[in-house]
């Protein structure tokens, strides 16, 4: 079973985002060694970096393979799904604390799931002030048996 996510954003925003996760490229390169995921995200970060079009949108896409059904329910349980769904239908949500009393769950629960999605990279969570808000990433999601 594969998942497939797709997210459409502008260049400019990618190389943003790449800065704050992981500083400067020079930064990166130092890091990565012979580590081959992250010297991809080397790769494609100076692509985008000699591109002409900075607002130009482009579409990423990354997978998680699953071997079985079990581990897929194990990683996407229906609390899972049902705060993902939630998160895209409403943009509105200041924080992790707000996001579990809209679902009726305890935030202990609702952190942990979030974190977990946002290893998968279908959430990002950004802090603000005191607080960690939660910002879907994925515009698409296929799943394919």
């Amino acid at each position: 079973m594969i998942i497939r996510f797709r997210r459409r954003l502008s260049r400019r925003r990618l190389l943003e985002e790449l800065a704050k996760e992981h500083g400067a490229p020079e930064a990166l390169r130092a890091r990565a060694g012979k580590d081959s995921g992250k010297r991809a995200i080397l790769e494609e970060w100076i692509f985008h970096l000699r591109a002409r079009n900075m607002d130009e949108t482009i579409t990423l896409e990354h997978d998680i393979v699953f071997h079985d059904s079990k581990e897929f329910l194990r990683a996407w349980t229906p609390q899972r799904l049902a705060l993902y769904e939630y998160l895209r239908s409403h943009r509105d949500v200041d924080s992790l604390r707000q996001l579990a009393k809209r679902l009726r769950r305890n935030y202990r629960n609702v952190y942990e799931d979030a974190q977990r999605l946002a290893k998968a990279r279908v959430l990002s969570l950004e802090r603000h002030a005191n607080s960690l808000v939660p910002k879907v990433l994925a515009d698409e999601i296929t799943v394919t048996v």
